[in-house]
Protein backbone atom coordinates (compact mmCIF):
# COMPACT_ATOMS: atom_id res chain seq x y z
CA UNK A 1 0.00 0.00 0.00
CA UNK A 2 0.93 3.29 -0.84
CA UNK A 3 0.43 6.90 1.09
CA UNK A 4 -0.86 9.54 -2.09
CA UNK A 5 1.06 12.61 -0.60
CA UNK A 6 -1.72 14.87 -0.87
CA UNK A 7 -3.65 16.76 1.61
CA UNK A 8 -6.93 18.01 1.76
CA UNK A 9 -7.23 21.18 3.32
CA UNK A 10 -10.47 22.91 4.40
CA UNK A 11 -10.76 26.25 5.03
CA UNK A 12 -13.62 28.18 6.55
CA UNK A 13 -13.89 31.65 6.87
CA UNK A 14 -17.07 31.94 8.89
CA UNK A 15 -16.97 30.53 11.83
CA UNK A 16 -21.12 31.07 12.31
CA UNK A 17 -22.52 29.21 8.71
CA UNK A 18 -25.32 26.98 10.00
CA UNK A 19 -23.02 23.57 9.08
CA UNK A 20 -21.74 21.70 12.13
CA UNK A 21 -18.75 20.03 11.98
CA UNK A 22 -19.98 17.11 10.66
CA UNK A 23 -21.37 18.42 7.98
CA UNK A 24 -18.01 20.31 7.05
CA UNK A 25 -15.52 16.91 7.74
CA UNK A 26 -18.64 15.28 4.79
CA UNK A 27 -17.70 18.29 2.55
CA UNK A 28 -14.03 17.43 3.30
CA UNK A 29 -14.18 13.92 3.22
CA UNK A 30 -16.08 14.28 -0.27
CA UNK A 31 -12.81 16.86 -1.69
CA UNK A 32 -10.77 13.88 -0.87
CA UNK A 33 -12.17 10.78 -2.24
CA UNK A 34 -12.22 12.57 -5.57
CA UNK A 35 -8.52 13.08 -5.17
CA UNK A 36 -8.07 10.09 -4.40
CA UNK A 37 -10.03 8.46 -7.20
CA UNK A 38 -7.83 10.83 -9.63
CA UNK A 39 -4.40 9.71 -8.48
CA UNK A 40 -4.72 6.06 -7.21
CA UNK A 41 -5.52 4.64 -10.81
CA UNK A 42 -1.99 6.36 -12.31
CA UNK A 43 -0.48 4.60 -9.21
CA UNK A 44 -1.80 1.58 -10.26
CA UNK A 45 -1.04 1.43 -14.05
CA UNK A 46 2.85 2.14 -12.95
CA UNK A 47 2.87 -0.59 -10.32
CA UNK A 48 1.19 -3.16 -13.37
CA UNK A 49 3.91 -1.73 -15.61
CA UNK A 50 6.50 -2.51 -12.95
CA UNK A 51 6.28 -6.46 -13.17
CA UNK A 52 6.22 -6.22 -16.81
CA UNK A 53 8.71 -8.83 -18.26
CA UNK A 54 10.25 -7.07 -20.56
CA UNK A 55 10.22 -3.69 -18.44
CA UNK A 56 12.24 -5.87 -16.10
CA UNK A 57 14.01 -7.38 -18.48
CA UNK A 58 16.02 -4.26 -19.81
CA UNK A 59 16.19 -2.66 -15.97
CA UNK A 60 18.34 -6.09 -14.95
CA UNK A 61 20.07 -6.91 -18.29
CA UNK A 62 21.53 -2.96 -19.04
CA UNK A 63 24.56 -2.41 -17.28
CA UNK A 64 26.83 0.55 -16.56
CA UNK A 65 28.34 2.15 -19.72
CA UNK A 66 25.21 0.82 -21.95
CA UNK A 67 22.53 2.08 -23.31
CA UNK A 68 19.03 0.94 -23.04
CA UNK A 69 18.38 1.65 -26.38
CA UNK A 70 20.65 -1.04 -27.48
CA UNK A 71 19.07 -3.62 -25.23
CA UNK A 72 17.04 -6.27 -27.48
CA UNK A 73 13.90 -5.38 -25.74
CA UNK A 74 14.23 -2.12 -25.84
CA UNK A 75 11.03 -1.70 -28.93
CA UNK A 76 8.85 -3.55 -26.69
CA UNK A 77 9.87 -1.60 -24.17
CA UNK A 78 9.18 1.43 -25.56
CA UNK A 79 5.81 0.33 -27.27
CA UNK A 80 4.51 -0.67 -24.15
CA UNK A 81 4.82 2.96 -22.37
CA UNK A 82 3.64 4.12 -25.35
CA UNK A 83 0.34 2.24 -24.74
CA UNK A 84 0.14 2.99 -21.22
CA UNK A 85 0.15 6.91 -22.42
CA UNK A 86 -2.37 6.30 -25.00
CA UNK A 87 -4.58 4.83 -21.54
CA UNK A 88 -5.66 8.21 -20.73
CA UNK A 89 -4.52 11.21 -23.10
CA UNK A 90 -6.15 13.81 -21.77
CA UNK A 91 -4.16 13.29 -18.46
CA UNK A 92 -1.22 11.61 -18.65
CA UNK A 93 2.00 13.39 -20.03
CA UNK A 94 4.21 10.80 -20.44
CA UNK A 95 5.45 7.32 -19.66
CA UNK A 96 9.09 6.60 -18.85
CA UNK A 97 11.14 4.23 -17.09
CA UNK A 98 14.91 4.60 -15.50
CA UNK A 99 17.71 1.99 -15.15
CA UNK A 100 20.06 3.01 -11.87
CA UNK A 101 22.96 0.48 -13.65
CA UNK A 102 23.30 2.57 -17.00
CA UNK A 103 22.19 5.98 -14.80
CA UNK A 104 19.85 6.71 -17.71
CA UNK A 105 16.14 6.78 -18.56
CA UNK A 106 13.89 6.74 -21.61
CA UNK A 107 10.53 7.98 -22.81
CA UNK A 108 7.18 6.82 -24.46
CA UNK A 109 7.71 9.77 -26.59
CA UNK A 110 11.05 8.34 -27.81
CA UNK A 111 13.34 10.53 -25.39
CA UNK A 112 16.49 9.29 -23.91
CA UNK A 113 18.39 10.85 -21.14
CA UNK A 114 21.75 12.74 -22.06
CA UNK A 115 25.24 12.09 -20.14
CA UNK A 116 24.44 14.40 -17.55
CA UNK A 117 21.24 12.42 -16.43
CA UNK A 118 21.75 11.06 -12.89
CA UNK A 119 19.14 9.41 -11.17
CA UNK A 120 19.76 10.13 -7.64
CA UNK A 121 19.18 13.82 -8.38
CA UNK A 122 15.43 13.04 -8.89
CA UNK A 123 12.95 13.66 -7.14
CA UNK A 124 11.41 10.26 -7.32
CA UNK A 125 14.82 8.70 -6.16
CA UNK A 126 13.55 8.01 -2.67
CA UNK A 127 11.08 5.04 -4.08
CA UNK A 128 14.11 3.20 -4.78
CA UNK A 129 15.23 3.57 -0.83
CA UNK A 130 11.31 3.00 0.69
CA UNK A 131 10.46 0.52 -1.82
CA UNK A 132 7.12 1.92 -1.82
CA UNK A 133 4.73 3.68 -5.10
CA UNK A 134 5.20 7.91 -4.44
CA UNK A 135 3.83 11.09 -5.88
CA UNK A 136 6.87 12.89 -6.63
CA UNK A 137 6.80 17.19 -5.77
CA UNK A 138 5.03 19.25 -8.69
CA UNK A 139 6.97 20.98 -11.46
CA UNK A 140 6.36 22.56 -14.57
CA UNK A 141 7.04 20.44 -17.50
CA UNK A 142 9.50 21.92 -20.04
CA UNK A 143 7.90 20.83 -22.99
CA UNK A 144 4.30 22.19 -22.16
CA UNK A 145 4.57 24.80 -19.83
CA UNK A 146 1.99 22.96 -17.24
CA UNK A 147 2.44 21.81 -13.49
CA UNK A 148 2.65 18.27 -13.35
CA UNK A 149 3.68 15.68 -11.10
CA UNK A 150 4.94 11.81 -11.16
CA UNK A 151 3.50 8.57 -10.04
CA UNK A 152 6.90 6.67 -9.55
CA UNK A 153 7.20 2.77 -7.96
CA UNK A 154 10.65 0.96 -8.29
CA UNK A 155 11.01 -2.21 -10.08
CA UNK A 156 12.71 -5.28 -8.23
CA UNK A 157 14.86 -8.44 -9.77
CA UNK A 158 14.85 -11.96 -8.95
CA UNK A 159 16.23 -11.04 -5.48
CA UNK A 160 14.19 -7.97 -4.77
CA UNK A 161 17.00 -5.16 -5.44
CA UNK A 162 15.87 -2.35 -6.66
CA UNK A 163 16.89 -2.29 -10.58
CA UNK A 164 15.13 1.03 -11.49
CA UNK A 165 11.92 2.61 -11.38
CA UNK A 166 8.79 3.53 -14.14
CA UNK A 167 6.65 6.14 -13.54
CA UNK A 168 3.61 8.20 -15.13
CA UNK A 169 3.78 11.95 -15.58
CA UNK A 170 0.49 13.03 -14.81
CA UNK A 171 -1.10 16.49 -15.66
CA UNK A 172 -3.17 18.81 -12.54
CA UNK A 173 -5.41 20.62 -14.77
CA UNK A 174 -8.20 18.38 -14.02
CA UNK A 175 -7.76 18.07 -10.49
CA UNK A 176 -7.77 21.87 -10.34
CA UNK A 177 -10.59 22.78 -12.06
CA UNK A 178 -12.09 19.83 -9.59
CA UNK A 179 -10.94 21.51 -6.55
CA UNK A 180 -11.98 25.03 -8.23
CA UNK A 181 -15.51 23.48 -8.31
CA UNK A 182 -15.96 22.78 -4.37
CA UNK A 183 -16.97 24.82 -1.90
CA UNK A 184 -17.35 24.36 1.75
CA UNK A 185 -20.07 25.52 3.63
CA UNK A 186 -21.29 28.70 2.98
CA UNK A 187 -18.19 31.04 2.01
CA UNK A 188 -15.33 28.09 2.31
CA UNK A 189 -12.53 27.11 -0.33
CA UNK A 190 -10.28 24.09 -0.58
CA UNK A 191 -6.67 23.81 -0.54
CA UNK A 192 -4.39 20.61 -2.08
CA UNK A 193 -1.24 20.27 -0.31
CA UNK A 194 1.87 18.00 -0.68
CA UNK A 195 3.05 15.85 2.65
CA UNK A 196 5.48 18.74 2.70
CA UNK A 197 3.11 21.32 2.78
CA UNK A 198 3.79 22.50 -1.13
CA UNK A 199 0.35 23.99 -2.30
CA UNK A 200 -0.42 22.02 -5.72
CA UNK A 201 -4.18 24.10 -5.31
CA UNK A 202 -5.17 26.98 -3.86
CA UNK A 203 -7.97 29.56 -5.25
CA UNK A 204 -4.64 32.17 -5.42
CA UNK A 205 -2.88 31.26 -8.41
CA UNK A 206 -0.11 32.94 -6.64
CA UNK A 207 0.38 30.38 -4.17
CA UNK A 208 0.80 27.59 -5.96
CA UNK A 209 4.09 25.56 -5.69
CA UNK A 210 4.75 28.05 -2.53
CA UNK A 211 5.19 25.79 1.29
CA UNK A 212 2.18 26.28 3.86
CA UNK A 213 4.36 26.63 6.74
CA UNK A 214 5.80 29.89 4.75
CA UNK A 215 2.83 31.96 5.51
CA UNK A 216 1.51 33.44 8.96
CA UNK A 217 -0.14 30.61 10.11
CA UNK A 218 -0.91 29.02 13.44
CA UNK A 219 1.62 26.17 14.20
CA UNK A 220 -1.23 23.74 14.59
CA UNK A 221 -1.68 23.60 11.16
CA UNK A 222 1.83 22.94 10.16
CA UNK A 223 2.01 20.47 12.94
CA UNK A 224 -0.89 18.22 11.53
CA UNK A 225 0.37 18.43 7.79
CA UNK A 226 4.09 17.28 9.33
CA UNK A 227 1.89 14.44 11.22
CA UNK A 228 -0.10 14.27 8.07
CA UNK A 229 -3.01 13.56 11.22
CA UNK A 230 -6.78 13.87 10.52
CA UNK A 231 -8.57 16.38 12.48
CA UNK A 232 -10.50 19.39 12.63
CA UNK A 233 -8.84 22.79 13.72
CA UNK A 234 -9.04 26.04 14.73
CA UNK A 235 -6.55 28.47 13.38
CA UNK A 236 -5.35 31.70 12.46
CA UNK A 237 -3.71 33.03 8.94
CA UNK A 238 -2.66 36.43 9.24
CA UNK A 239 -4.36 37.13 12.65
CA UNK A 240 -7.50 36.09 11.12
CA UNK A 241 -9.69 32.99 13.11
CA UNK A 242 -10.32 30.03 10.38
CA UNK A 243 -11.33 25.92 10.86
CA UNK A 244 -9.45 23.38 9.23
CA UNK A 245 -10.14 19.36 8.39
CA UNK A 246 -6.56 17.56 7.15
CA UNK A 247 -6.64 14.54 5.75
CA UNK A 248 -4.12 12.14 4.79
CA UNK A 249 -5.67 9.88 1.80
CA UNK A 250 -4.08 6.49 1.54
CA UNK A 251 -5.02 4.47 -1.88
CA UNK A 252 -4.88 0.31 -1.72
CA UNK A 253 -2.65 -0.41 -4.10
CA UNK A 254 -2.02 -4.20 -6.36
CA UNK A 255 -5.11 -4.24 -7.29
CA UNK A 256 -6.30 -5.16 -11.28
CA UNK A 257 -5.46 -2.09 -13.89
CA UNK A 258 -8.97 -1.11 -14.06
CA UNK A 259 -8.19 1.94 -14.31
CA UNK A 260 -5.16 3.30 -13.74
CA UNK A 261 6.62 18.26 -6.69
CA UNK A 262 10.03 20.88 -8.42
CA UNK A 263 12.16 18.26 -10.28
CA UNK A 264 12.32 17.32 -13.85
CA UNK A 265 13.69 13.48 -14.99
Amino acid sequence: MAVIAVLVVVVVYNLLIKANNTELRQDSEAISLQVEKYFSPFERMVEQLALDEDVQTILTTTKAGQKMTENEVYPAVLKKLVAVAGLDTENIQGVFTADLDSNASITSAGGISGDDYDCTTRTWYSCTQTGETMLTKTYVAASTGKTILSAVTPVFDEKDTVVGVVGIDVGLDTVMNMMGNYTIGANGYSMLLTSDGTFVYHPNADLIDTMIQDMNISDSVSTAISNQSEQLLKYKVNGEQKMEDSKKQMAQMREAMDKIQESSK
